[in-house]
């Protein structure tokens, strides 16, 4: 008689725990296997996903990349910069290479690119690479916006003091959203644009105190929040004043006479009075409101016969004259 015995596999129990407390065989062998997955992630070689990430910046300044590494047990020298699928030169002085761990598993690098122009616009990505490993982080982009201004220009090359000035400053429209504006006078200039282009006019009245002044327009590049400067030719104003003067030269003795200068001089202007009588010059000085361009007489005299009435105008560096013969007739020549 043949007696079969069979023997079940115990699992060793953990001391401390009853039988009561004991797992199901299943469960076991799950917990097992998270276990293992997580050492196996734990040990992953990556990049940060959302790194490097898109740089706009204008010419002349410096941009700066970073990238973030997680790893452990790696040497960090296998990480390298590319631009365009093109390995960077850490020799190269036109770049700074950086890096420095973070945590036990995060590694930063950075990638500093110092006096930024139009060459250096391209994508950037960070590369690690070793026997076993050969991962590439996201690709980020260098935009470098143009660094053209606006053209502007006077319409004339030319003006008279009081004539109408007029500046345009244009640009042609790209994709990059921009506004401009002048530097003087921004409240009297008028906004314009077309499919291709946009231009700002400036219309104002020349003034002597504007001769040789330099009008700017400024150009707002809004993805960098930076400003741009252009600036004009000198605005020429012409060195002539146009002055006159206005009222009755005839007269009779003892009665009162109003003169009043006019011309393209500003308000800033200032007026000297004078007769000229037998080649000699004096200035009105008995009279109310000097330095007016009105002038009262209460009582003509028969001395001012035939003398010159003068008005000299100066209006900062620019200085005119007009000029008038007064005639006084004498009542017994009337008879």
């Amino acid at each position: 008689m043949i007696v079969k015995m069979t023997m079940k596999r115990q699992i060793p129990i953990p001391s401390g725990i009853t039988k009561s407390k004991l797992i199901p065989f299943w469960l076991w062998c799950l917990s097992i296997l998270v276990i293992s997955i997580s050492t196996s992630v734990s040990h992953e070689i990556s990049f940060h996903e959302d790194y490097p990430r898109n740089v706009t910046i204008a010419e002349t300044n410096k941009a700066r990349f970073v990238c973030w590494l997680y790893k452990e047990h790696e040497s960090t020298d296998q990480v390298s910069w590319m631009k365009h699928d093109k390995k960077l030169d850490k020799e190269n002085r036109k770049y700074l290479f950086e890096q420095k761990q973070i945590n036990k598993r995060i590694y930063e690098f950075s990638l500093v690119i110092f006096s930024v122009d139009k060459s250096d616009a391209s994508d950037y990505r960070c590369i690690f690479d070793t026997s076993t490993h050969k991962i590439a982080s996201r690709k980020a982009y260098l935009k470098v916006p143009s660094k053209e201004c606006p053209k502007c220009y006077f319409t004339e090359p030319l003006y008279y003091i009081g004539d109408n000035a007029e500046i345009t400053c244009t640009m042609k429209k790209t994709s990059t959203t921009f506004s401009m504006e002048f530097t003087r006078l921004a409240e009297l200039a008028t906004s314009h644009e077309n499919v291709t282009h946009m231009w700002i006019t400036l219309l104002f009245p020349a003034k002597p105190s504007m001769n040789n002044t330099r009008f700017g327009c400024k150009l707002y590049i809004n993805i960098i929040k930076e400003w741009h400067f252009c600036y004009t030719d000198p605005l020429i104003i012409v060195n002539k004043l146009n002055v006159t003067i206005h009222g009755d030269i005839i007269y009779m003795p003892n009665v009162g006479a109003e003169f009043t200068c006019v011309g393209n001089f500003t308000d800033a202007a200032k007026f000297t009075w004078t007769f000229e009588y037998h080649y000699i010059e004096f200035k009105v000085e008995e009279i109310n409101n000097n330095n007016s361009n009105k002038l009262t007489i209460p009582y003509v005299q028969e001395k001012m016969h035939g003398a010159t009435l003068k008005c000299t105008v100066k209006d900062d560096s620019f200085t005119g004259s007009g000029s008038v013969v007064l005639t006084i007739e004498n009542p017994r020549d009337c008879n």
